[in-house]
């Protein structure tokens, strides 16, 4: 988004009816990250439960081999997706930027508990943009998804010796002219590997049942945005499609300059 397109947007903010209030929370590029990134999540999935699968149902090694190529394409495109995000975390909307999606900064531990005994009481707090408890979540969903991804690329190395960075682990991990080559492994290495299925193994592991725990916490997230929607409302999900939130009280985060009525400015 143009800067002044950003700035334009900045909180944006109006009476819908109903008592409710309606604020800018998600800009464009935002929205398209989300939803990319469910898009290629999704099929990614379904690729990865036909490749664990697909042997019961008489997918041949040939199959497999396809679906795994599909799979790495579709891997590929989730990280430039995720480092693009990265990237806009630093220069996007006030709510899509770091310090409004991870915990910390100043007073959030003590906005995260005002936030669930508010929740427990019955009585929620909104925010425009990440509430303290969802940035829990968040960080969750980044550190599974860059796991998933750093595991995956050196699975890749190991299996095909493919750039990036696959003849440096091929090098290092692989057997040559029949003489079994034992590896220097760096001190972060928690295993002795003599051979290639060795290294293979823990990478595995690793890449399989952070597949579970991704699929856990994204089954989580949605379960949690549901809930939200019908405790507290918000237009949680309808926001993901249009950008905008409405609240029948002023959100926590209202205080910001980026999220000021009418566009009114007020000093950082």
């Amino acid at each position: 988004m143009l800067a002044n397109e950003r700035d334009s947007r900045r909180a944006s903010s109006g009476y819908v009816g109903q008592g409710l209030r309606a604020y800018f929370a998600w800009d464009a590029p935002t929205r398209r990250f989300h939803w990319i990134n469910a898009i290629l999540f999704i099929a990614i999935v379904a690729l990865g439960v036909a490749m664990l699968v697909g042997r019961w149902f008489g997918v041949g090694d040939e199959g497999r081999d396809r679906l795994k190529d599909i799979h790495l394409a579709l891997g590929a495109a989730l990280t430039v997706n995720l480092l693009w995000r990265c990237y806009w975390a630093f220069d996007g909307h006030r709510p899509a930027q770091w310090r409004s999606m991870l915990p910390g900064g100043p007073g959030y531990w003590r906005s995260l508990r005002a936030y669930v005994t508010a929740l427990v009481a019955g009585q929620p707090k909104y925010y425009i943009g990440h509430n303290p408890l969802a940035r829990l979540g968040v960080t969750v969903l980044l550190v599974l998804l860059v796991t998933q991804i750093l595991s995956g690329i050196a699975l890749l190395g190991v299996d095909t010796f493919a750039p990036p960075p696959g003849q440096p682990l091929g090098d290092w991990s692989s057997p040559s002219a029949g003489r079994e080559i034992v590896p220097q492994l760096p001190w972060w290495f928690a295993w002795s590997a003599t051979d290639a299925e060795a290294v293979r193994a823990p990478l595995r592991a690793i890449h399989l049942y952070g597949f579970y725990l991704l699929v856990i916490a994204v089954v989580e997230h949605v379960v949690a945005v549901v809930v939200t929607e019908f405790r507290e409302g918000g237009n949680l999900v309808s926001a993901m499609l249009t950008g905008w939130k409405a609240f029948p009280y002023r959100p926590e985060d209202d205080d910001a300059p980026d999220y000021s009525p009418r566009g009114e400015h007020r000093g950082r």
